[in-house]
This record gives C-alpha cells, structure tokens and sequence, in this order.
C-alpha cells in the first residue's frame, strides 16, 4: 500500500523544533540571558524536545520526512547536524535495525555469555543506557576525517562481528562508509555541527556550563529512548517490537514512535498514520511506557536467559 507523506504536518513540526534549536543555540544566550540568568530554564523545554527531534529524523530515515529525495534528505541532515550526529551513520544503522533485528551489535541488552564476561556486559549496558549510545554516534563523525582508504579499517575495528547478523551489518557499513559521496557529507555535516555549537559555547560564555549540561540531558534522552521498544524482547522475529502505551497526547508529541510494532511491520508508513493502522490491523499495546523504561533498568540479558523464557 502506497502513503502520502504528510508534508505540510512535517514542515509544521519541523519549523517548530528547529525553532526551539535558535532558541537554544542563539537567542537563549545572545538576547534573553544578558536581561536575567533565570532564561536559561528555557534551555529545559528545548531539551526536552529531543526525541521529538529524533524520531523526526526517523522519518527521514524511511525517506517519508519530505517528497523528493533531495528535499527529504536536508531537512533530515538539518535536524541530524543540530543533534550533533551524522545523518548517514544514523540513517544507515537504523535501515540496518530493520534489516537484522536481533543482531548483537544492534541490541546493547543482550549478550552471549560465552563470549562476553557478564559484569563487562552489565557496564557496558548501563553505558549505553545513559548517554553512551548518542556518545558513539556523535564521535562516529570523526571517523570520517581520516583518508577514505583507512575508513573500512576503523569500521571493523571498532564494531565487533558478534553473530551472523552483525558481521554483515560490519561488512556493509565498512563498504557504506567509505564511499566519496558519504564521506563528503559527513564531513560536510561535522563542520556545520562544530561551528553550530562552538557558536553557541562562545554564546554562552560564563554560562557554558547550562548548555552543556542541555547537551547532556539530549544524550540521556536520546540513549534511554534507543531500544525501549526492544528490551527482552526475542530474536528470531526482525519485524517484531513492542508498542508502548502513552496518552494520546503524548504519544502524538512523539511522533506515534512507540506505536512501534506497527513501524516494524511496515516503515513506509508515516508517524501520522500509525495509530490507525494500528487499529485496522488488530494490534493492541503491549505494556506501559513506564512499566517498559522501569525494565530497562534490570539489565542486560543473557542469550541463553532470554531463549529459554
């Protein structure tokens, strides 16, 4: 089944987040603070909008962001530059997800016990949870400063060929990486993301402190939110997540995002549409949003734990 891509709601909401982003990187320190320090709580509401600002890159993941590849594209390196991540390792690890759900490398809260020493697994996990895994995306631009030829080598050195699924996911990004038209952008994009917020430090001034710790609460954000709708979830089923209950206004502020089983089953179709598909295909929610973020926190999951639930 074919969708229109709600463009004008895209553009609504896009407008909107960017907004928050001038207002975050520019007015907040350039006009507000210098009348009262007590504008920088502005920086809070800005913060809080990342993962709207995430799961609206997602759309320009699944090329349903904007009509046109070119266009589609922009705005999603736009968004993606303000998060400071690059836009085609982003994209490229969430088609990935799709493609090898299950995959070790794509799934910090499991592990293989007999390869992995379990409290070197816990730390890690627990890394991840909490910022590590915006951390790797963010320091993943600097891969792309090195001469093209060396970037396959420092793509399989740093992701580890757990399993099946994962050794391909190494292989294709290795030969993703280092194409010249990859490589240009996000070289391109790091230069945009490094001037956009050592703009905004320099803004600041005494007061970098509050951006950074704005920073921070954006990398929790977007770390905590990565795999909710996969933990201790199985393997077997790519197509297969949990749809998380939320109030309908809070689940519309996100973008439909947990309605995620639904997203799994089909990523053509837009965020404004995912409810009702939903219901026309019989599926319901699985569990609470916080009974899922709450189960988080107990661990990461043995391969041979999780298989024999």
């Amino acid at each position: 089944m074919e969708y229109r891509i709600p463009t004008l709601a895209n553009a609504a909401v896009a407008t909107i987040l960017l907004g928050l982003n001038a207002l975050m990187f520019v007015i907040v320190p350039l006009v507000l603070v210098p009348s009262s320090a007590w504008w920088l709580l502005v920086l809070l509401p800005c913060a809080l909008a990342t993962n709207s600002m995430w799961f609206l890159a997602h759309e320009a993941f699944h090329a349903n962001l904007m009509p046109g590849k070119r266009l589609n594209e922009v705005l999603g390196r736009a968004l993606c530059v303000c998060l400071f991540v690059p836009f085609v390792v982003v994209r490229f690890g969430h088609l990935q997800h799709h493609r090898f759900n299950g995959a070790l490398v794509d799934r910090p809260d499991l592990y293989d016990a007999n390869r992995t020493w379990p409290p070197l697994a816990w730390i890690g996990y627990y890394f991840q949870l909490i910022g590590g895994f915006y951390l790797q995306e963010a320091l993943s631009f600097f891969v792309f400063l090195l001469p093209r030829r060396l970037i396959p080598k420092a793509v399989r050195a740093g992701l580890s060929a757990y399993d099946e699924g994962s050794a391909r996911i190494r292989d294709l990004a290795a030969t993703t990486f280092a194409k010249p038209e990859i490589v240009r952008a996000a070289r391109v994009d790091l230069v945009l993301a490094l001037a956009l917020h050592g703009l905004a430090l320099w803004l600041y001034g005494p007061w970098w402190w509050a951006f950074a710790l704005a920073v921070a609460l954006r990398a929790f954000m977007v770390s905590f939110a990565n795999n909710l709708p996969h933990y201790g979830t199985g393997t077997a089923d790519v197509k297969y997540a949990l749809n998380l209950r939320l109030p309908r206004a809070v689940n519309f502020l996100l973008l439909n995002f947990y309605c995620h089983r639904v997203h799994h089953h089909d990523p053509r179709i837009p965020w404004t549409r995912l409810p009702r598909v939903m219901r026309e295909q019989g599926m319901e929610f699985d569990v609470g949003y916080m009974q899922a973020a709450r189960a988080q926190f107990k661990g990461p999951i043995a391969l041979n734990a999780l298989n024999g639930r």
